[in-house]
């Protein structure tokens, strides 16, 4: 098809934030597209343009560069010739993610950097607090942006967080698991890889189910008030899906 769209030179100021970006897409029974965008913007009410259920009142602000170019083939499920990369600065980003019918976790002040190249989205350094618990943590995910395009494609993640404090009780609301571990954990560290079918992410994100997934720990560590510490514990776990 010889059907284009351009964009170029265009700019914005809005009161959340600015935007200027070139666009071109061409093609349209195989789009190819270039996108070329720098800004920053509020995210305030973002959620309602994310359209997830398990997100809301995200906050914060974020700053955007971005040099993408590819073309979609949907019938093979696959981004071609794809080039360039996004990066995505937060400050002080925050939201509600949601648990079971009765549990709401809360992200808040996350800073850090944000990539995205080929099929990765990663981040070398995020910090933040997670229920009131600081946390320093990265990350490597496989795929994610695909998935949410429409394509089929399974998505793995690779993360390594550490926390110096965990408050139990904030992160397990059941008073026992207190009583067994201490009411804080100290030291927590580790390096964790999970595999999960794009058909077990759909279920997951509809009905916020447990999901059927391939999961390995590495070099897991914690100090325990009333146990001894654990150090470079590794395993392997198959998860079934909580029916």
């Amino acid at each position: 098809s010889d059907a284009y769209l351009k964009v170029e030179n265009f700019g914005a100021t809005f009161p959340e934030g600015d935007i200027n970006a070139n666009i071109s897409i061409y093609n349209v029974l195989l789009p190819e597209l270039k996108v070329e965008l720098n800004g920053e913007a509020d995210l305030l009410g973002m959620e309602k343009m994310l359209g997830l259920d398990i997100l809301s009142g995200i906050d914060g602000r974020v700053a955007l560069e971005c040099d993408l170019e590819g073309s979609i083939d949907r019938d093979s499920g696959r981004i071609l010739n794809r080039q360039g990369f996004l990066l995505a600065e937060l400050d002080q980003v925050g939201f509600l993610l949601a648990g079971d019918s009765t549990q709401m976790s809360e992200v808040k002040h996350l800073n850090g950097e944000l990539r995205l190249e080929q099929n990765l989205l990663s981040s070398q350094e995020l910090t933040g607090t997670y229920n009131g618990n600081k946390l320093c943590l990265g990350f490597q995910i496989e795929n994610l942006v695909e998935y949410f395009m429409g394509l089929d494609k399974d998505v793995k993640a690779q993360v390594t967080a550490g926390v110096d404090t965990l408050r139990v009780a904030s992160v397990i609301q059941d008073t026992s698991v207190s009583q067994v571990l201490g009411e804080e954990l100290t030291g927590l560290h580790f390096r964790t890889e999970a595999l999960i079918k794009s058909g077990e992410l759909d279920d997951f994100l509809e009905s916020k189910t447990m999901p059927a997934l391939e999961l390995s720990l590495d070099s897991f560590q914690l100090g325990l008030s009333s146990y001894a510490d654990i150090s470079d514990l590794n395993a392997s776990l198959s998860i079934a899906k909580d029916t």
